[in-house]
């Protein structure tokens, strides 16, 4: 999500910078001065908010006084619910005017570089250079399975549950998924990813997924569905 600040000119920002790369998107641009006079509305109701409780504070000390002295504060009191309710409104209001001006900031393209290509969608994007690894054009083939297609087939991973854990797309790899993925891992050795002058490990780990794999199901028949086990793998690297 873009910065509110980049649609504010007295806060140093770009708007009409901003509505070009909206344009250069194809994305409709009169929604950036929706952000803008929603925001500006917001911040006049959260004003108008923070007046209310300094009303309050100072009517809260009217009170005190008159408990102080003992006279009879009804009058008083009955203004500060007022005031409490007035603050409750425009703290109500306040709070569904943020949502829909940052609802509306979320929709807003990220900043096109100069240097992009304008293109209403990616089927006329304009092609700077087509590279092919040692010069060599890969072959297209369109009768091959994709990974995942491969892995249903060998019932080598588990999207429903791996959805159910980690959302659209996770999942878990089991049996020969697993393999392979270990295989993967002894080939590929670790010091081969360092580079720059840094050291770079991965550090990954395991049980908090695992632990969730059965999350929300029942086992009927203990005797027949457990013991399960799982095992997970955990590398660490100085």
């Amino acid at each position: 999500m873009l910065d509110i600040n980049l649609l504010l000119e007295d806060r140093g920002g770009i708007p009409e910078a901003i509505k070009e790369s909206q344009r250069r998107h194809s994305a409709p641009v009169e929604i950036i001065d929706e952000v803008i006079a929603e925001y500006k509305a917001w911040t006049t109701t959260q004003f108008d908010s923070d007046q209310k409780n300094k009303e309050m504070n100072a009517l809260q000390k009217e009170i005190g006084k008159k408990y102080k002295s003992k006279e009879d504060p009804s009058g008083l009191l009955a203004k500060k619910a007022e005031l409490q309710k007035d603050k409750e409104e425009l703290v109500a209001k306040a709070k569904e005017q943020e949502i829909s001006w940052k609802n509306k900031l979320n929709l807003l393209r990220n900043i096109v570089h100069d240097s992009v290509p304008t293109s209403m969608d990616k089927d006329n994007n304009e092609i700077i250079r087509t590279y092919f690894h040692n010069g060599i054009e890969p072959v297209k083939k369109t009768d091959i399975l994709s990974h995942h297609e491969v892995l249903t087939r060998l019932d080598g991973y588990d999207q429903e549950r791996g959805a159910k854990v980690a959302g659209h797309r996770g999942y878990f790899l089991a049996s020969v998924g697993v393999d392979l993925n270990l295989a993967l891992i002894r080939y590929g050795p670790f010091d081969e990813v360092s580079g720059d002058g840094e050291d770079k490990y991965l550090i990954a780990t395991s049980e908090q997924p695992i632990s969730a794999l059965h999350s929300g199901e029942w086992f009927e028949k203990p005797s027949e569905q457990l013991p399960i086990r799982h095992a997970g793998l955990l590398y660490l690297f100085p």
